[in-house]
């Protein structure tokens, strides 16, 4: 993987290439997540939208964009289903951009 993170507070960036309509809505369903002031998600707790937590919230902003995305939560803490980074940087498309300490 380019962006192996070897150090402690270095800053990656990564981008997931997506069709404009896709991204535009994507863009949209992030926004109105804020606009409607969505709680954190201090349970971490997938199974709604109710509240978000950060990975969470990118990834249900995109499944809201293209539902057809292959983005599943896939680690269990306290029994419940959470999405990983690992769920979102290895989704087909995505690039390391840049790498900085």
């Amino acid at each position: 993987m380019c962006c192996a993170i070897p150090l402690y507070r270095t800053h990656v960036i990564y981008r997931l290439h997506l069709p404009d309509s896709v991204l535009s809505h994507f863009v949209r369903a992030a926004l109105d997540y804020r606009e409607r002031q969505v709680p954190f998600d201090f349970a971490f707790d997938s199974a709604s939208d109710a509240e978000l937590y950060c990975t969470e919230l990118v990834a249900a902003a995109l499944l809201r964009a293209d539902s057809l995305l292959p983005i599943r939560p896939s680690i269990s803490v306290a029994g419940r289903r959470v999405y990983s980074l690992d769920d979102l940087l290895l989704l087909p498309g995505t690039k390391c951009m840049a790498l900085a300490n």
